[in-house]
């Protein structure tokens, strides 16, 4: 048995399959929320945009293939599923830098794409018709990046995540995969 003490998860013992069915969402990506969320003690009015901060995500496992980890942080409570898909999103999206040995220079703002949103699902089909979202990508550490809204966006990280995300960003919590993958890490 192979565990992973990063994301404490068990990890495949069989080798991957094609890099093409590999997913993100097969349990090789964790996210973890501050304890005081976990509890949902927020108080803040669900309508108000800005209402709180109380979101701090942040991957565990991305160093398992070379790439920093992502956060995103300062979300309000209303927005976390939609920040949650954000940063899935992301992580897909540089996951096949991970293939390749060596030092990546990463652009300052990454386009997101529908497509990277289904590969996380190990999906073929489009899951937003709109172009690509631009997202921030800030240095935190030199293996950590945070995710914010692009230079250009006028508004707040609560606002951006608000009026500016595909709806299904919004919606979608979990998604079963076209197919079955052999990758899944536990078992």
């Amino acid at each position: 048995m192979l565990v992973d003490p990063i994301s404490g998860q068990v990890l495949p013992v069989m080798p991957f399959g094609r890099f093409d069915e590999f997913a993100l969402a097969d349990d090789w990506l964790g996210t973890t929320l501050p304890p005081y969320r976990n509890s949902g003690r927020c108080t803040a009015d669900e309508d108000d945009i800005d209402g709180c901060t109380c979101v701090y995500l942040t991957t565990r496992g991305l160093c398992r293939f070379g790439l920093p980890e992502l956060q995103i942080t300062g979300v309000a409570c209303p927005h976390d599923l939609a920040a949650l898909n954000v940063l899935r999103t992301a992580a897909q999206r540089l996951l096949p830098l991970g293939r390749h040995a060596g030092e990546h220079v990463l652009p300052a703002e990454l386009l997101l794409t529908s497509a990277d949103f289904s590969a996380f699902w190990g999906n073929r089909d489009p899951m937003w018709d709109d172009g690509p979202l631009a997202v921030r990508l800030i240095e935190v550490t030199p293996h950590r990046l945070a995710i914010r809204p692009p230079t250009d966006f006028p508004g707040t990280l609560n606002e951006w995540l608000w009026d500016e995300l595909p709806p299904i960003l919004h919606e979608l919590l979990s998604c079963e995969p076209d197919h079955a993958l052999a990758s899944h890490p536990s078992g």
